[in-house]
């Protein structure tokens, strides 16, 4: 792994983990769903500008329906499934399932052929979800809805898969990529505003527009933008492992806002989550269990 991907790897997860921080405060004034809708225009409007800057042009046929597939189960339907799941499920259990996305990718890519299992790879996302399980510190089991937390499964399932399909269709520049993905989670949240009957306004608190501002600039577009660089360059399982440390950046980052004290378990949990990294994403090592399926042969 190079240092250019490891250094990608570790902006994009920080990023990404500050996004929750940055959600607290606007929901505060803002329904989600057209939260999402805003962050994403202005995001789409400035990858597009960023197309046009770059001379970038429009694909055609499947260069085409890569990104727009990517856009619908990549984008809009996990942010549809997380946004509804995280009404009754705390941030603590909602972390461990999110720990789940490097496994389903493993094995969503060995499935579809792009990808063969192996031995450091599975034990390095099992290693990850025990370390994430230990730094969230367990979970409130008496506020649990089962429906809820199906639809965060069902969310982080979308965004392994979305890593998946871009594997599958030809290669495009990640500005325009981005252009054309948030473009359709814009117009698939607007409706999804829409049918859920929210108010649709501007806020009007200065640190609102300072969470979305971070929102769209950090995440949107500089975090979205790191992503796909690291889907080019690497595989979509490692890539994959980037969201496992995003539980553990927005703790240290809630902590300093909230002055919340980190304990022995988070420090424990931590360092299980980097070892699984290291096994299963960096450390190549020599690999004496590599499984492909019969169907890719």
């Amino acid at each position: 792994m190079s240092r250019k991907n490891i250094i990608s790897f570790i902006v994009f997860s920080a990023l990404l983990g500050g996004s929750p921080v940055a959600l607290r405060f606007t929901y505060i004034e803002i329904a989600p769903f057209w939260l999402g809708s805003i962050r994403y225009i202005l995001g789409a409007t400035i990858f597009w500008v960023l197309v046009v800057i770059n001379k970038k042009h429009l694909p055609r046929g499947r260069a085409l329906l890569g990104p727009i597939i990517y856009g619908i189960f990549g984008i809009d339907l996990p942010f549809l499934f997380l946004a509804w799941g995280l009404l009754k499920t705390s941030a603590s259990m909602a972390s461990v399932l999110m720990a789940m996305v490097p496994l389903m990718t493993i094995f969503l890519s060995a499935f579809q052929c792009i990808e063969v299992l192996s031995g450091n790879s599975i034990l390095g996302c099992l290693i990850t979800i025990l370390g994430t399980f230990i730094t969230a510190g367990g979970v409130n089991s008496s506020e649990m809805s089962f429906h809820h937390i199906g639809a965060i499964i069902l969310g982080t399932f979308l965004l392994a898969e979305g890593g998946v399909i871009l594997k599958k269709y030809p290669t495009q520049s990640p500005i325009m990529t981005n252009a054309i993905a948030v473009s359709m989670g814009a117009l698939v949240l607007l409706v999804a505003s829409l049918l859920a009957g929210e108010i649709w306004h501007l806020p009007s608190l200065p640190i609102t527009w300072v969470a979305l501002a971070y929102l769209v600039i950090f995440v949107t577009v500089v975090a979205f933008l790191l992503y796909l660089e690291l889907l080019k360059r690497w595989s979509a399982s490692g890539t994959s492992y980037s969201f496992v440390l995003v539980p553990i950046f927005t703790m240290i980052i809630a902590s300093t806002l909230a002055h919340e004290q980190i304990n022995l378990k988070f420090v424990i949990g931590s360092l299980f989550v980097f070892l699984g990294i290291t096994i299963g994403a960096i450390f190549k090592g020599k690999q004496k269990i590599q499984v492909r399926l019969k169907t890719c042969q």
